[in-house]
């Protein structure tokens, strides 16, 4: 009786093996980019939160353009702790709203985009809508 595998077997199960190791590593490849990509969006969250909390702390000192994320801090809020040493980028627009029914109330729209790379899913938008501060 012939006990044991054959050449064939043998090179059938390291295929499969193979194959399955390679479904695996990458896997894990996307795993890392998207822990990595949540890691960016979490630090961009938290820097934007602070120079939303510095616009409504120094009012006076909002201005539109477009800058790297941790100047717009520290010029909004220079007594703040400074963002992290990072590649985050800033672009604040403000702008002017009137209300149809209330022509003497206007609001200040402050659009705040953060981002830290060229695709569309490395950027983070925020709208904050506040009455107009000259009134």
């Amino acid at each position: 009786m012939n006990k044991g595998f054959t050449l064939l077997e043998i090179m059938i199960a390291v295929l499969i093996l193979s194959v399955s190791m390679i479904v695996l590593l990458g896997l894990q490849a996307s795993v890392l980019t998207q822990e990595k990509r949540d890691s960016e969006r979490q630090e961009a969250i938290s820097v934007a939160k602070q120079i939303l909390a510095a616009i409504e702390l120094y009012p006076e000192r909002l201005k539109s353009g477009s800058q790297p994320a941790k100047e717009l801090l520290n010029f909004l809020s220079p007594n703040s702790p400074a963002a992290k040493e990072s590649e985050l980028f800033s672009d604040l627009e403000v702008e002017m709203i009137s209300l149809p029914d209330f022509p003497d109330k206007d609001l200040e729209r402050v659009s705040l985009t953060i981002s830290w790379g060229s695709s569309e899913l490395d950027k983070v938008n925020f709208i904050y809508v506040r009455p107009d501060p000259t009134l």
